[in-house]
């Protein structure tokens, strides 16, 4: 029973030996015919990025926190392989922590591949974990932030204090 199998391993080695040294002579046989056109690598390399397509989406935002009422900055960006789409289709949506979506008006990329949008946080937003989404060109990016409902304590003392000392200590010149 080994021996069977050791032939088996050997023979598949073999034949998939023998397709490589095929593929090879193949390509170099490509090369030559391509290099008496003027043709060259580089050539072949743009005539296979033509046919093979690679889009790329990214969005980011502005900062990871937000309280109700601020504003979520949204930027990215669109390619092609790695070449910047002018004019791309942009859809963009915010996942809220309850899991319901809520989509933005669509965007478009400038000549660099660039986008920008706005999310305005909404006043009874609930506090959690929030996800913004962006498509284009079939493919998707997300970034997430959190929603505090109410600033930090410290932050709310420290203007409350400020108040206070200013209302109890006038200042006079």
């Amino acid at each position: 029973m080994d021996n069977v199998v050791l032939a088996l391993f050997f023979a598949a080695a073999g034949i998939i030996a023998l397709l490589v040294l095929l593929l090879i002579i193949l390509l170099l046989d490509v090369l030559k015919k391509l290099r008496r056109m003027g043709k060259s690598l580089y050539h072949i390399w743009k005539l296979l990025q033509n046919i093979v397509v690679v889009p790329s989406v990214s969005v980011k935002i502005d900062k990871k926190q937000y309280l109700r009422g601020e504003t979520v900055q949204i930027s990215g960006s669109v390619s092609e392989n790695s070449v910047p789409q002018d004019g791309a289709l942009v859809n963009l949506k915010v996942t809220l922590p309850d899991g319901s979506d809520q989509a933005l008006p669509d965007t478009t990329t400038d000549a660099n591949g660039n986008f920008t949008s706005q999310w305005p946080v909404p006043g009874d937003a609930a506090g959690g974990s929030f996800t913004v989404s962006a498509t284009a060109l079939g493919t998707t990016d997300t970034t997430t932030f959190t929603c505090r409902s109410h600033p930090k304590k410290g932050e709310h003392h420290k203007k409350s204090r400020r108040r206070w000392f200013s209302v109890l200590f006038p200042l006079t010149r």
